[in-house]
């Protein structure tokens, strides 16, 4: 045999070999990659959230990022996993027994539908302090659940460190036990009977409401409480809240409430005070 055939012959040998030794190689790294993509999918969600915890770490060492309490709620109210994000556990539950427990991420739950509504409800002493509660910076905040049914009141702590919020604590009580209690009594029965409702509204009633043809402009007068109804399409009724921003309540005989619609400028403003013994409707503003 020459030369030209012996190294022919040895070159193709050697290819058959190298065949053989690569395609279980081949076949092995195949199945590798399949059982990588199943893991992969198996901690998918787990290393989302990691990502987004990191994500948020990263804002928080910002000196600079502040995040504001409304935006927070919001997002708070309609993400349940943005919410179990932002709870410190282990989370200190106060009973309206007085009894308190630490609650553990596996055990804690909430009924946060009251943030879900078309609208929110925050209580003042004075139409000032609407403004000026937006001026404060106070790092701790109280969100109120208030069931005007069964007159009971959940507050819920939050606290913001490193410019994030973050839900420290949870206390069930009745609602005797809350600066609004006289308040809330008396709007109970307002907001369910119709009759008590335009008994309550002052002689002539003030108010103030946008121009519907221009709205830079106001509209101011006084209605007639039989005219109450037609004016006021519906009050907040059921199960309402109360944002304490770091308002107080000195004055126990005046209370303003203010309903804000969620995702809108709107807002409707009711003030009450409360003179001989009893609550009155005394001016109302949209």
């Amino acid at each position: 045999m020459s030369n030209i055939g012996k190294v022919l012959r040895f070159l193709f040998l050697c290819g058959c070999v190298l065949a053989v030794a690569c395609t279980p190689r081949e076949q092995h790294t195949a199945e590798t990659c399949v059982q990588d993509t199943l893991s992969v999918d198996t901690v998918q969600a787990d290393t989302l959230l990691l990502f987004e915890q990191d994500e948020e770490e990263d804002f928080r060492r910002d000196s600079l990022y502040v995040e504001y309490f409304d935006d927070f709620l919001y997002s708070f109210g309609h993400d349940s996993l943005f919410r179990r994000r932002r709870v410190r556990f282990p989370f200190l539950h106060i009973s309206s027994t007085g009894d308190s427990v630490e609650v553990s991420s596996r055990d804690w739950g909430g009924d946060f539908a009251f943030l879900q509504q078309d609208f929110y409800t925050v209580f003042y002493n004075t139409q000032s302090q609407i403004e000026e509660t937006k001026a404060l910076s106070n790092d701790t905040v109280v969100v109120e659940r208030i069931d005007l049914d069964s007159l009971m009141l959940t507050s819920y702590r939050f606290i913001r460190k490193k410019g994030s919020w973050r839900l420290h604590q949870q206390q069930d009580f009745y609602v005797q036990g809350s600066q609004l209690a006289d308040f809330l009594v008396f709007y109970r029965q307002f907001s369910t009977d119709s009759i008590f409702q335009q008994s309550s509204i002052a002689q002539p009633l003030h108010f103030c409401m946008e121009d519907p043809d221009d709205e830079m402009e106001v509209i101011e007068g006084t209605i007639d409480a039989t005219q109450w109804f037609s004016f006021c399409s519906e009050v907040p009724l059921g199960i309402i809240s109360n944002i304490r921003y770091g308002q107080t309540y000195d004055m126990p005989q005046r209370i303003v409430m203010q309903k804000c619609a969620q995702g809108s400028g709107f807002m409707e403003i009711f003030n009450f005070e409360k003179a001989d013994g009893l609550w009155r409707l005394t001016s109302y503003e949209n």
